[in-house]
């Protein structure tokens, strides 16, 4: 699901230092035929709180084209539901999620949540 969502624009991952996001967004790299070193791990994205996976994204270029974010569900979902257009129910879902994120001229927009 996450290589249709990216198309042919290559991503840059995002990941929590969190051992099951990490490994899960190690896994993708090898879906998408990007080396793992690619990944960028951050702390700031260890967090579970929509607001500062919110500011993390803002303060992210816009000249990325595509990004993917690995981290924990709760954030990531309250995201989804924040700016998508479908609602995902938190408890219903895996304890881990990812996110893609689309470049437009006036910053980020939600492209989808999926569940890797």
């Amino acid at each position: 699901e996450i290589v249709e969502r990216v198309g042919a624009q290559q991503p840059k991952i995002f990941s929590s230092i969190a051992t099951r996001a990490a490994s899960t967004a190690q896994i993708i790299t090898q879906v998408l035929q990007v080396d793992a070193s690619e990944i960028n791990f951050d702390s700031k994205l260890y967090t579970f709180d929509v607001a500062e996976l919110e500011n993390y994204i803002k303060s992210l270029s816009n000249q990325i084209q595509n990004i993917i974010i690995f981290g924990h569900n709760g954030a990531l979902t309250d995201f989804a539901n924040q700016f998508g257009t479908i609602t995902f129910d938190k408890d219903r879902n895996p304890t881990k999620s990812a996110v893609v994120l689309e470049a437009t001229p006036s910053g980020y927009v939600f492209h989808s949540r999926v569940n890797p």
